[in-house]
């Protein structure tokens, strides 16, 4: 077993990753284990990114209490904390 990604690129054929309580079983090397999951990331984080900018927020809706106020100080402590999405 090994982390150096140059070794396990040229002995490795099949790839066993956990994630997510998950066992995610890939066969191939481990560079073209590399570019499937950064794929399949970005189509992800594109997906979330045009789910979040199709959202029509009114302000009205959004602060109606103190609570919602407190909730709204850690959604942006997230946000902040997350890479940033760039809606057109």
């Amino acid at each position: 077993m090994t982390h150096d990604e140059d070794v396990l690129d040229e002995v490795a054929t099949r790839i066993w990753h956990f994630h997510d309580g998950k066992i995610e079983d890939f066969k191939g090397t481990y560079e073209e284990f590399q570019l499937t999951r950064n794929a399949r990331r970005g189509r992800e984080h594109s997906a979330r990114s045009e789910e979040y900018c199709s959202r029509d927020f009114r302000a009205d809706q959004l602060f109606t209490t103190s609570t919602d106020v407190n909730r709204l100080g850690n959604v942006i402590v997230r946000i902040l904390s997350k890479p940033q999405i760039h809606c057109s």
